[in-house]
Parts: structure tokens; sequence; C-alpha cells
């Protein structure tokens, strides 16, 4: 008799008819077990076999005693001649770094010893921008020149070329009138911005390239009317020009136009990886227009669009590995993103003012108004938050990761009188735990730098009433400690929080086996039963 027979009976009420089957189980319990154990062991070794392919877990390092370390030591304090400071960069050496007054210019490029702390050479300009390459400086500035009247001032651009070690002069050639920051690929010097014409008050964006050792103009690129191409990228044989509303992709070797990209919206941030190039977007809403903010990926070669993520909120600077990009909004929401496709892969909502975010070894680390976040950059989980209670008040911050360390300071304004002094914090990268902290009576408005164990901090004064003219110089501190690095635990790869994890994946197959091992077993032992049971054919 069939089982749903059986079971129709059942629910009918009829008499069932006896069952030699119980009587007989009894008889093979050795074999029933047998069925059973190697169900749970054949999936227990798939569940231990699918975690060990699921992810590699490098052993943790071992834990540095906290208590121990020494506090960090004045080495030197360089008074600057303006007041707010940029990153500085040490090579060879030297310190760079410059100081601008508030309001973007006069800008006092300056060099110091890093052992020291000592001025080698210095050089003031307007609205300075440069770039440390191969032994030399290249500078841009934009200065106005006033004509015989009654013809209205216009703007000069002169690119130069110091020696990096002694500030000597090396050439001096004028180009266009507003530049931005150059860009140093091989023996030529790329320059980015705009010419602009009081007369008519236009402006075109305009893109040079330059004979790193003579300044000689090797091609010239004229954008259209209202661009202003004052960030390049140099990859690939191609020079890349973002201005606001579009991106032109030129030959980096002859300046040809290859193609462009425009948009009714604003560009904000672009980088290149691999074939493609992506670009952050800033949302607006003035005279009656609104723009979203975003991220956009362009293929590199031909300009065509492969995908956009629509973000409601300026979004800064992204990071991009091979398969992840990274990036966060103003708004304080982070997001990790599939780079081939766009499709979301976490998000996670801070809260707070954030900037840009920049991965170290899978830990995905973003500066915030209250600290610092440290994110799992696979998942989008957080390892650790760092919340200093004399940050209140602050901009985003700029952390700064060197050797398993985090360093972070304050970014917020600074009075005249009386000065408020905040902590600069040294935080182990694996675990956020504070190393040390230093007290300064400065902002600390853009990266630190670190170089063999010490940490160079760009100290400044942002007075929030600048027109005041009330500022203080900021200041190059730097700081030697006895912790020169720390380890930092490699993280095992894992999926995001929202999608089943390999763990999960692992033990429903390994459920699946045991299911079907013992079904298959009774079965066969089952029909087993059922032909010894039978009476012999006659």
């Amino acid at each position: 008799m069939g089982l749903c027979q059986r079971l129709k009976d059942f629910w009918d009420g009829c008499p069932q008819p006896p069952d030699p089957l119980p009587a007989k189980l009894k008889h093979y319990s050795v074999p029933i077990a047998a069925v059973v154990t190697a169900a749970l062991i054949l999936s227990v070794s798939f569940f231990v076999f699918s975690l060990s392919l699921a992810s590699t877990t490098v052993p943790i390092a071992p834990v540095v005693n906290v208590a121990s370390r020494t506090n960090p030591t004045l080495l030197w304090n360089f008074t600057a001649n303006q007041d707010v400071v940029s990153s500085p960069v040490v090579a060879d050496g030297l310190l760079y770094a410059t100081s601008v007054q508030a309001g973007g210019s006069p800008v006092t490029l300056f060099c110091i010893n890093a052992s020291t702390g000592v001025q080698v050479w210095s050089t003031t300009g307007t609205f300075l921008n440069s770039a440390l390459a191969n032994g030399y400086v290249y500078v841009t500035q934009a200065i106005a020149i006033q004509p015989p009247s009654p013809a209205l001032p216009y703007f000069k651009g002169p690119v130069s070329c110091l020696n990096a070690y002694n500030g000597a002069k090396l050439w001096n050639c004028s180009y266009g009138t507003n530049l931005g920051a150059p860009i140093v690929a091989g023996s030529i010097v790329y320059v980015g911005g705009n010419n602009y014409t009081l007369n008519t008050r236009t402006f075109f964006g305009n893109v040079y390239a330059i004979d790193s050792s003579t300044g000689a103009q090797i091609w010239n690129f004229t954008g259209p009317k209202g661009s202003n191409f004052d960030s390049l990228i140099i990859t690939n044989g191609h020079a890349y020009a973002l201005s606001t509303n579009g991106i032109f992709t030129l030959n980096a070797a002859t300046g040809k136009e290859l193609w462009n990209y425009t948009t009714a919206g604003q560009f904000g941030y672009m980088i290149a990886s691999g074939n493609c190039i992506y670009v952050s977007s800033n949302a607006e809403n003035s005279n009656g227009n609104t723009t979203e903010g975003g991220i956009l990926a362009l293929n590199a070669s031909n300009g065509s669009g492969i995908w956009s993520y629509p973000i409601d909120s300026s979004v800064a600077t992204p990071t991009v590995t091979n398969s992840t990009v990274y990036a966060a909004a103003v708004n304080g929401d982070v997001y990790a993103l599939h780079a081939s496709n766009g499709k979301l892969i976490w998000k996670y909502s801070t809260g707070l003012n954030v900037g840009s975010p920049f991965l170290v070894d899978g830990y995905l680390y973003v500066g915030t108004s209250a600290g610092v976040y440290c994110f799992n950059s696979y998942n989008g989980a957080v390892i650790w938050k760092f919340s200093a209670s004399d940050f209140a008040g602050s901009s985003a911050t700029n952390p700064l990761y060197a050797r398993g360390v985090i360093y972070v300071g304050w970014n917020g304004p600074v009075l005249y009188s009386p000065v408020i002094e905040h902590n600069f914090y040294a935080l182990e990268a694996s675990n956020g735990k504070t190393v040390w902290n230093y007290t300064i009576g400065y902002t600390v408005k853009s990266s630190p730098a670190a170089a063999d164990g010490t940490v160079y901090i760009p100290a400044s004064y942002a007075d929030p009433h600048p027109d005041e003219l009330n500022e203080m110089p900021g200041a190059v501190i730097a700081l030697t400690s006895e912790v020169a690095s720390l380890p930092l635990p490699t993280l095992p790869v894992s999926e995001p929080a929202h999608s089943l994890s390999s763990t999960t994946i692992a033990v429903i197959i390994a459920g699946v086996i045991t299911l079907i091992t013992i079904v298959t077993g009774v079965f066969m032992l089952r029909k087993r039963l059922k032909t010894k049971s039978s009476p012999p054919a006659t």
C-alpha cells in the first residue's frame, strides 16, 4: 500500500493493516546508524571545506602594549608666512609646503630641512600652485597686469621651473591667465586653466603641454567658452581635462581632441582606473536649476557612458580598486559600488560631514566632522570609529595612514584670541585605539605627512572672520615617536551583510547534502526490507 493511500485512509478513519517494517527496523539499527553517521561526516567536511575556500584569514599580529609607548617629542616648529598651510611633501630630506593668506593670495612656497626645520629657500607669488618631480619644482601663478589707461587689466600665467634643492629659477614662461597645479609626466609638464578677458568678461579653458627642460610650448588646446580645465589626469597616452560641465580627452603627445563628454550638471572630481574614468558630481540648487550629484563611469577610450549612480548630495573624490568604487557624499553617506556596472554593494550613513575615503589593505578610512570612521571595505561593517570630544565644530578631518598608524587633527575655525587648543591624535589603524595625542593651538586643514618615524603637521589658523585681517601665521610641526610601525592584520574577504554570506551558503548546502544522504539511505533500506518480506515466487 502506497504512502499516499495510507494517508488518505487514515484521514477517512479506515482501519490500517499492520506494517511489518517497524518490527524489522530493529534488526537494521547498525546500517541505519552508519547511514546517518556518514551523512553527518560528509556534511561537516563540506562545511569546513567551504569555509576554507570562502575566506583566507591571515593570523592576527601580536598586540602591542599601548601603555608601554612613549608620547611624541617635538622635533621642531617652523612658522610660515601666511595663516593656512598645505599638506607637506617630503623628499630627499627636504620638506615642501605652501602657506596662503585668507582669500587665496599671496602664496608662499617654502622648502625646509626635514630634520632641523631650518628654511632652505622660499618664493612668494599670486594664486601659486606647484609640483615636485625629478629634483625640480614646477610653479604656476596668475598675475594681474595693469596696462596704461584706459585699457582694463589682464592676467598672465607664468610657469616656472626651480631647482628643488636651492630654489634657483631655471626658466620662466607665460601662458594662460589662471593656471591650476602642474602635472609632470616624463619630459612634459601639463598645465590646465583658462584664459580670461576682462574686456569681454569671458574665459575659455586651456591645456598646455610644456617641455620640462626649457619651458617651450609643445601644444595648446582651447576648450569651449566658459570652460576651465583646472583638473588634469595624464595616463595611458591621454590627457583628461575636467571642467565643471564636461570632460575633454586629448592625445597627450599632440593635443588632438579624441572625445568629449558634456553635462548640464556640475562635475566635481575625476579619477582614472583601468579603462574607465570615474567622475563625481555636485548637487546644486541655484537660479531655479537643480542638479543631482552622483558617480558617472565613462569608457576611457571613447567617452561612452558605462553607468551612473545618482546620489542626492555632492560627492567627494572617489577611491577605485579593480572591482569597487568607494564614494563619500556631503550628507554623510558612504557608498561601495561595483566598478563594472555601478550597482550598490553596500551603503552606510554616518550622519556627519565626511571627506574623501582612502583604502589600505581592505580597510576603508573616512575622515568625519567627529573624527574617523574605519570600514571593512568588503561588506561595509564598521570596524571602529573614533570621536574626540575636542573635535566639536570641526569640518571633515583629513586623516593620514602611515605604517599602521592613523594621524588626525581637528579641522575647524581658530580665533586669533583667545586661541583654543585641540589634540592631534595618533591611532592604531586596525582598531582605532589612541596611541598618543599632542596638544596644538592650530587647526589641521589638510593631510599631514609622515616619513622615517616623524609626522609633519600642517598647522593653520582659520579665523571665521577673515575680513578682520587678524590671522596668525600658520606653522609646520614635526613630532617624533618611538611607535614607528604597527601591524595591520589582513581582513578576510567576505560578502556584504545584506546578502547571503559564505557561511550561510555553506550551512544550507551541508544541510541539503545531509538530507539527501539520509533520504537515500532510508529509501534503499526500505526497499531491501520490502524485498526480504515478500513471499518467494512459486
